[in-house]
């Protein structure tokens, strides 16, 4: 009976082992599920191509080592009669898990090899007036994103200064880095995009952002939507993130979470928009027109996507958090003509905390240079 009930509970332990594991390899389409859905159309398929099937090698790899695990614990249990045997090393064995672990490698880097040139090698032309070149200069504990302004030339009176990014739909992005003192790193997890920047050199990165970041009303929650699913809905603005200055209606409220929630979720942070008092009408896009709409007819609110910085650069990472908002191209040129008018007005800032361009454009004078 001993050995029967020792027996029971190595089964019992590896069946465990392997249930635990399993909701790892949920997955509800192409990817797993516990991945920010993708919005780069540029390259965001071929990322997740790639983690997918590096996913099914490591699942296959992990139900064959549990399985043997199981497997010797049933057939090299102990028995009378028998006796074990002890070995010290096996020359062949050693191989055999030095050289497959080798060829996998090898074979993914052959089968990547054409997304590493797109994504690293092959970059959008700056001089592509279709292409939207960002300078991203992070610093300990900011993100600075600049933009060339009305004249198209970076390091000029006109520069456009912002610590959030918005970008056209469908049109390429080129972020150039660089950071003033220890080493970030830019990640936009929908976008599929991760960059370290380092102090002293100039990093650059792409994408191409598809879909639009809003937020659902009704449901109070995020979601993710194509321009022919949000063609027909009304969609208004907070006053963070409207293509002008104006107030456009509603306001983004990051409230502490109620007490019942706090219990299960502590300290995370509930997301709504709630409409400005006494205002009845708001300016919604709609059917690919700015129109006036009574604030209880709006369905959605542009939202936005979550910079994070994916490198730990000090007591304070966790403010290292930014935003890029996708606009429609029209809202967009909206959005970018207000804020080159108002650059045009106020030259760049001269507040301490702001004054990083200084570096890049005393220090590293050719970053601003077109590249193609």
């Amino acid at each position: 009976m001993k050995g029967s009930a020792k027996l029971l509970a190595s089964l019992a332990v590896a069946v465990f082992a392997l249930l635990a594991a399993m909701p790892a390899f949920a997955t509800d389409g192409p990817v797993p599920n516990w991945m920010p859905q993708n919005v780069n159309s540029g390259y965001g398929n071929r990322v997740d191509d790639l983690y997918f099937g590096i996913y099914v090698i490591v699942a296959a790899f992990f139900f064959l080592t549990e399985g043997l695990i199981l497997f010797c614990c049933i057939a090299f249990r102990a028995r009378e009669g028998r006796k074990a045997k002890y070995i010290h090393g096996s020359n062949v064995i050693e191989v055999i898990w030095t050289v497959i672990p080798a060829l996998i490698l090898i074979g993914i880097g052959i089968a990547q090899a054409g997304t590493w040139h797109d994504i690293r090698l092959s970059f959008p032309k700056e001089s592509d007036p279709n292409t939207t070149v960002i300078q991203t200069f992070p610093k300990q504990y900011e993100w600075h994103f600049r933009y060339a302004g009305a004249d198209n030339q970076f390091g000029s009176a006109d520069d456009v200064y912002t610590t959030s990014i918005h970008v056209p739909l469908g049109k390429k992005v080129l972020n150039k880095l660089s950071s003033s003192d220890v080493i970030h790193s830019y990640f936009v997890p929908h976008a599929r995009v991760k960059l370290d920047a380092m102090p002293g050199m100039m990093g650059r990165t792409w994408y191409t952002m598809d879909k639009y970041s809003v937020w659902d009303i009704k449901a109070e929650k995020m979601v993710i939507l194509t321009g022919e699913e949000l063609a027909g809905k009304k969609v208004g603005w907070s006053i963070q993130n409207g293509p002008t200055r104006d107030h456009w209606g509603f306001i983004l409220s990051e409230t502490m979470i109620d007490a019942k929630e706090k219990a299960i979720q502590s300290g995370m942070k509930k997301y709504s928009y709630a409409a400005i008092p006494n205002k009845t009408t708001v300016k919604v896009w709609h059917q690919g027109k700015f129109q006036d709409a009574p604030i209880g007819e709006v369905e959605f609110v542009f939202h936005r996507y979550e910079v994070a910085c994916a490198e730990l650069c000090g007591m304070q990472h966790y403010n290292m958090r930014s935003f890029v908002y996708v606009d429609p191209p029209e809202v967009y040129a909206a959005w970018y003509a207000a804020v080159c008018a108002q650059a045009a007005k106020t030259g760049a800032p001269e507040t301490t905390t702001k004054r990083w361009h200084l570096n890049w454009d005393k220090a590293h004078p050719t970053w601003n240079k077109v590249i193609d």
